[in-house]
């Protein structure tokens, strides 16, 4: 997407192979948190105890809430920059010219926290792994987020009288699909104003 030459690591004992035999050391390491065996944090330290590597400025990704425990460990591993996943291409890119550039960075950059700060939500999708992005994305954005799993429950999160300033909604769903339940929503009282986003 951005032109780089880029080489890639399954996992924290390979990159450390792959910093180890590299013919010249790497610009930059974008370096999973969270990663099985080995975790990132956990691999920097063994990379940066070896003297025949070394060890390039470091864009480490992370999962909100996370900071609190990187801030316990972080201490002289070359951390220069955090990115919250799911990562967003501009936020990688604003990521990297930031470290290349030598700035002094945020110590979180998220891309759009802030932006829908105080708004309440409802996103609508059957599919798990949908909603848990969009749940992650809207709640990095300040929103306060709700999630269900079909239309059907939707309509009765609603009918509960829980108040939302907009519904997100998945089209296509088993049972009541997104146009059936806007259309159930839109006739229950008291949701006039209410926005929905199919």
């Amino acid at each position: 997407m951005f032109r780089w030459r880029a080489t890639q690591a399954a996992s924290g004992r390979e990159a450390i192979e792959r910093l180890r035999t590299a013919s010249r050391p790497f610009d930059i390491l974008l370096l999973d948190r969270h990663m099985p065996e080995m975790d990132g944090l956990k691999m920097l330290q063994v990379a940066a105890g070896e003297p025949t590597i070394t060890v390039p400025p470091v864009v480490l990704m992370i999962y909100t809430g996370d900071g609190g425990d990187l801030r316990r460990h972080d201490g002289g591993i070359h951390v220069a920059q955090v990115i919250t996943k799911p990562i967003i291409p501009s936020t990688l890119l604003d990521a990297v010219i930031r470290v290349r550039a030598g700035k002094a960075p945020p110590r979180h950059n998220t891309g759009i926290s802030g932006r829908l700060r105080g708004a309440r939500l409802l996103v609508v999708d059957d599919n798990e792994i949908n909603r848990q992005l969009a749940l992650t994305i809207l709640r990095r954005a300040g929103a306060r987020v709700e999630a269900v799993n079909s239309g059907e429950a939707a309509v009765e999160t609603l009918r509960q009288g829980t108040a939302f300033d907009a519904v997100l909604m998945d089209v296509q769903m088993p049972g009541m699909n997104g146009y059936e339940a806007t259309k159930a929503i839109r006739n229950l009282p008291g949701v006039d104003t209410l926005r929905s986003s199919p």
